[in-house]
């Protein structure tokens, strides 16, 4: 096992506190980016649902503790991304970047979509008003936005740490 494996969970965990604290005030146009989701869905692609797994349940419990939707829901939407991600990884041979940027975008829909029907399952919430036309859509335009920039250090960080890499 790699040295890194090591500090994996504490850094996941730092990172989950970091989406529910400190993101928020990194507000653009009212939104602001799901960085744990685009963090998810790219090492997913890069590294596979066992890793993708890791990730989306260390965060998401995180941001499940630090959330006032249902205990869950950002772990069950995140989880739900990165199986979406390991179909993709083993239907496609070669991603190109544009690729990647669409299915952050996409994973972006399913992550919403994901919450929305946890909250619901769980607790009973729904939501009102154009969710999809005023924050879905638009969340999903940033995210990819926001992947384009987050892409280059993780596909650096996942060829440093050794494992084989996918054909981009």
């Amino acid at each position: 096992m790699s040295p890194w494996y090591y500090l994996l969970v504490p850094a996941l965990i730092l990172l989950g506190i970091a989406q529910s604290t400190l993101v928020p005030f990194l507000r653009i146009a009212g939104l602001y980016p799901d960085l744990i989701l685009i963090l998810v869905a790219i090492w997913s692609l890069l590294r596979g649902y066992r890793e993708g797994t890791i990730w989306a349940l260390v965060c998401g419990l995180v941001m499940d503790m630090l959330s006032g939707l249902p205990f869950g829901a950002h772990t069950l939407a995140l989880l739900a991304v990165s199986l979406l991600m390991q179909a993709v990884r083993r239907q496609v041979y070669r991603l190109t970047f544009g690729a990647v940027l669409l299915l952050v975008a996409l994973a972006t829909l399913v992550y919403y979509g994901a919450v929305m029907f946890a909250a619901w399952a769980i607790a009973g919430e729904s939501f009102a008003g154009d969710l999809l036309g005023r924050v879905i859509l638009p969340a999903a335009l940033l995210n990819a936005a926001v992947a384009a920039v987050v892409f280059w250090p993780l596909r650096w960080f996942h060829q440093m740490t050794g494992e084989q890499e996918m054909g981009w």
